[in-house]
């Protein structure tokens, strides 16, 4: 597949900014490379050869039309009760076995299209999934917005890559009530910003377990995260700073399953927020 797009991608500015800084740690590397991305996220979205296109939508939508080289994956592989939401699997081994047999190792540019704004959001939970792993060149769109080539037959196997370890990254993940009681007790003199980004009529509707809590909470829906190609939307960092919110400020993300939640999360982390949180249970387990 040839370059449909002349602009400088993503996987380039990972690399030229990892020339000139001396090994870190994860959280802190997203936060220095917050302007980089920032202007790669501002130019058109850039698909290479390298690149390996995943299709979160269904498989009834997969099989009418997919983007030709593109696979279908399936968000349940990656969490614990095999369901579109929820905690990861503590043991991501075997997914990361079948990414490799997809052709994709950690340095992989990997492009996830979904449905955008008319979705629930699988893209961005799939995306928050791969970072969480040790994928860093992971971007999404809108399958709508992404103006290639589409078929209704199988794609051609790409070249196997060999298989790799996942680098789980646990503080990006709330799995359970007592690590939110916990996280959020653990602030003295500030209180931990929790986003609801479910829709208004959801968020108003409230949790009675949250109200309790000593927690700072908002509401902005998952969709204001995103533009309408379904690409992070650089804007929602204006939003956050004019209620008050940074880089390095801790953020808790929630919604009804973990999903919504996800894709809020990958926004933000690849914009910088390097402390940003998803509470992958959602609010469903707080109603048990």
């Amino acid at each position: 597949m040839k370059s449909i797009f002349s602009f400088l991608g993503l996987g380039a500015f990972l690399f030229l900014v990892a020339c000139q800084h001396t090994p870190t740690s994860v959280k802190n590397r997203f936060l220095f490379l917050g302007k980089a991305l920032e202007d790669a996220f501002s130019r058109p979205l850039r698909v290479t050869d390298e690149t390996v296109i995943l299709d979160v939508r269904s498989a009834f939508q997969f099989s009418l039309s997919h983007v030709d080289g593109s696979f279908h994956i399936d968000l349940r592989e990656f969490n614990e009760k095999r369901s579109l939401g929820g905690p990861l699997k503590k043991d991501l081994s075997m997914p990361a076995r079948h990414l490799a047999r997809l052709g994709i190792g950690l340095k992989t540019p990997v492009v996830v299209v979904g449905n955008g704004l008319n979705g629930q959001g699988r893209e961005g939970r799939l995306a928050w999934t791969l970072l969480y792993m040790g994928l860093r060149n992971v971007q999404t769109v809108d399958i709508e917005a992404l103006h290639l080539k589409r078929v209704s037959y199988p794609s051609l196997p790409r070249k196997v890559q060999p298989l790799w370890e996942p680098q789980n990254q646990p503080a990006w993940e709330l799995r359970s009530w007592k690590s939110f009681i916990e996280k959020a007790s653990s602030f003295k003199s500030k209180r931990l910003t929790v986003i609801d980004v479910r829709t208004s009529k959801e968020f108003f509707k409230g949790s009675k377990k949250l109200r309790h809590l000593p927690i700072k909470l908002l509401h902005i829906e998952w969709t204001e995260f995103f533009t309408e190609k379904g690409r992070p939307s650089l804007e929602i960092k204006n939003r956050l700073k004019s209620v008050g919110i940074h880089e390095g400020d801790p953020l808790v993300l929630i919604s009804n399953k973990g999903v919504r939640s996800a894709a809020a999360t990958y926004v933000l982390l690849v914009l910088g927020y390097g402390n940003a949180m998803n509470f992958s249970p959602g609010y469903e387990s707080l109603k048990k």
